[in-house]
């Protein structure tokens, strides 16, 4: 795995609130956040790649949207990398949004013993898949 969160242990750690799982696994792993209300962003830095994420929590989910730096200036180039990446995709799906590439995942809390670790891992996979795309995300938006 590319990327990694700590995060506590489930029997140290259980709440019914998504936003207050959210906010605490952030701080558990000393990010920098913004935002509030169910409503949050945040950098991330992997192998030289700097990208911004937002989450949203909604219920008892919370949505994460992972956003390439890079306007895609062809939206037809952009459609295709989605249409494409989707295809591999297990756990989420690419979107231009906003013109912006951008992978959405989700992470369930419905279950207090498991759920620092789905939101973890969700948030992980997201990472993971951004960089494993980078290159060809940075071609598709005809950036470079």
């Amino acid at each position: 795995m590319i990327f990694q969160l700590k995060h506590p242990n489930s029997s140290n750690w259980q709440s019914s609130d998504a936003d207050k799982e959210l906010k605490y696994l952030f701080e558990y792993n000393s990010y920098t956040y913004m935002g509030e209300n169910g409503h949050y962003s945040l950098q991330f830095r992997d192998r030289g790649h700097v990208w911004t994420t937002e989450f949203e929590v909604i219920n008892d989910r919370v949505m994460i949207w992972g956003i390439y730096p890079f306007r895609c200036m062809d939206q037809n180039y952009g459609n295709e990398f989605c249409n494409s990446v989707n295809l591999q995709s297990v756990m989420g799906a690419f979107v231009l949004y906003k013109a912006h590439l951008t992978y959405r995942t989700s992470a369930d809390l419905f279950d207090a013993f498991s759920s620092m670790e789905s939101l973890a891992r969700a948030i992980e996979y997201n990472a993971s898949v951004m960089v494993h795309f980078w290159n060809r995300a940075s071609e598709a938006s005809k950036c470079r």
